[in-house]
């Protein structure tokens, strides 16, 4: 028998048919989990995501830069 997933976690596959993981809690917004499932870096993302913590994007560059 299957191990059952922890709360808020979601199995979707994207138009592309890639498995992307997500967490949601309630009626809030879904966050996505980039690292591979059951690694030690899932789970710190995991929690981050089940207590709120919104993962950064990468910085952009200022406007009128070449960066």
């Amino acid at each position: 028998m299957p191990h059952p997933r922890p709360p808020h976690l979601h199995r979707e596959a994207n138009r592309h048919g890639r498995v992307v993981w997500n967490v949601r809690v309630g009626k809030g917004p879904r966050v996505r989990i980039r690292a591979a499932y059951g690694t030690p870096e899932f789970e710190a993302a995991y929690q981050a995501a089940v207590q709120g913590e919104r993962p950064r994007g990468a910085a952009k560059a200022t406007r009128g830069t070449l960066a």
